[in-house]
């Protein structure tokens, strides 16, 4: 009877232990999501018109966003799983390696489906700024690029048809 107890005891122990661990290791992951994401904003996007563009577009509509996330709180694993899928081509693209990853259609699939999520319960100015992004630059074209080749399409295609002001 006791040994019954014992091997309970242990595979309670264990499984709280590995729920833990798997807590603690999607902490350590959604950090290095961030991390990298800040370094994209910081190494790339505001040294570039196209990439302040889409920054103060960020800006523009945060707090849209933020109030969307409270609202939809069943969605927002959603968005985090098509952000993660991002995160190594994002990373090498920062590391000098962004010629070795590739934009794939589960890539866009996921990003247009966000997008148009978003669209569907956003405001009027939201779904507007989304339609013409998504006409500027049609992300199907992505599909099969490198992240340098995207990166140098993006800038080099982008045109400051429009100013959009940084909101903090």
């Amino acid at each position: 009877k006791r040994w019954i107890i014992i091997i309970v005891v242990l595979v309670v122990g264990s499984a709280l232990m590995l729920t833990q661990v798997d807590s603690v290791r999607a902490t350590f992951s959604d950090l290095h999501m961030v991390g990298v994401l800040l370094r994209v904003e910081t190494e790339i996007m505001q040294k570039t018109p196209a990439g302040q563009h889409y920054e103060s577009l960020f800006w523009k509509h945060n707090d849209e966003l933020m109030q969307i996330s409270r609202a939809y709180p069943e969605h927002n694993e959603g968005l985090m799983n098509v952000t993660r899928m991002f995160i190594p081509e994002l990373e090498a693209l920062l590391n000098g390696d962004g010629d070795k990853t590739y934009v794939t259609s589960e890539h866009v699939e996921g990003l247009k489906a966000e997008l148009d999520w978003f669209a569907s319960i956003g405001s009027p100015a939201l779904q507007e700024d989304i339609a013409r992004e998504q006409q500027r630059l049609p992300l199907d074209h992505f599909v099969g690029m490198t992240m340098d080749e995207a990166l140098d399409f993006i800038n080099s295609n982008w045109s400051p048809d429009s100013v959009v002001e940084k909101t903090f």
